[in-house]
């Protein structure tokens, strides 16, 4: 028996076999790293840009680590310290292409969101070049700034191409809209009530961004009467008189008692 052939096939296997353990160890590895991510990301601690650029991160980890250890296991160390330098210099260039876009990204991204900048809920015109956009901030993170125009549609615009545009912050936009409510009935419960459900049906204002306040109580011709002020943002402030006759005519229209709405302009 040619126990010299026979070590060397047993050797093979051997190498074979922990190669093939090293690969799928890497592999389960990669495998839990998604289901986790995936886990972060469905309860929003993260999103998936950042999700996606962990796993390129992870896989070229892999790539660079396993890769030269597994040629190590089945050709030996020198050619594989050479083979891990051609590796790792090979996926330095390819990552380097590949982020170059996302670093400059995300470094305008720090810039405007540490600044102030801008703001969620804010109403912004971003001038690019000869085109332009408008809309209320919804999100200033994940690597975009996300914008909401008048006809309901989002606008992702890169944070790289945002930090070389010309950001317009639209101001004003506030109505406030003194409300008197007639009734023999009538209950502060009651005409709060009726006041926000109607302005929810209101399409030109921001529903997140809307107080009303009681100011009197009292009788007038033995009926009860209440006022409020009703203060609230346009979601764009080219339509502010739009605004302010939609609010009126809804107040007056939904209400089913003696009521007036008079607008109380900035004085």
């Amino acid at each position: 028996m040619d126990f010299e052939a026979l070590r060397g096939y047993y050797d093979i296997v051997a190498r074979l076999g922990l190669s093939l353990v090293v690969i799928l160890g890497f592999a389960l590895t990669y495998y839990l790293l998604n289901g986790f991510l995936g886990k972060l990301r469905a309860r929003r601690v993260i999103e998936r840009g950042l999700e996606n650029t962990i796993k390129v991160l992870a896989l070229a980890v892999i790539v660079i680590v396993a890769v030269p250890f597994v040629f190590s296991i089945l050709v030996g160390y020198q050619m594989a310290m050479l083979f891990s330098i051609a590796v790792l210099a090979l996926t330095g260039l390819v990552l380097a292409l590949a982020v170059k876009g996302y670093t400059s990204n995300i470094i305008s991204q720090l810039l405007i969101v540490s600044e102030g900048v801008l703001r969620e809920g804010e109403y912004v015109k971003i001038e690019l070049g000869s085109g332009g956009y408008e809309g209320r901030v919804l999100s200033s993170s994940g690597g975009y700034l996300i914008l909401k125009d008048d006809r309901g549609n989002a606008i992702h615009i890169p944070y790289s191409i945002l930090n070389n545009s010309i950001i317009v912050k639209m101001t004003g936009g506030l109505i406030r809209v003194k409300l008197k409510v007639k009734g023999g009935d009538l209950t502060v419960e009651r005409v709060l009530h009726m006041v926000e459900s109607t302005l929810e049906k209101c399409k030109t204002i921001d529903k997140r961004d809307l107080t009303v306040k009681l100011l009197r109580v009292g009788d007038e011709d033995a009926e009860k009467v209440v006022i409020m002020m009703v203060e609230a943002k346009t979601l764009n402030p080219r339509n502010e008189d739009k605004a302010k006759e939609e609010i009126v005519e809804l107040l007056v229209k939904n209400i089913p008692y003696e009521t007036s709405a008079t607008i109380i302009e900035e004085g």
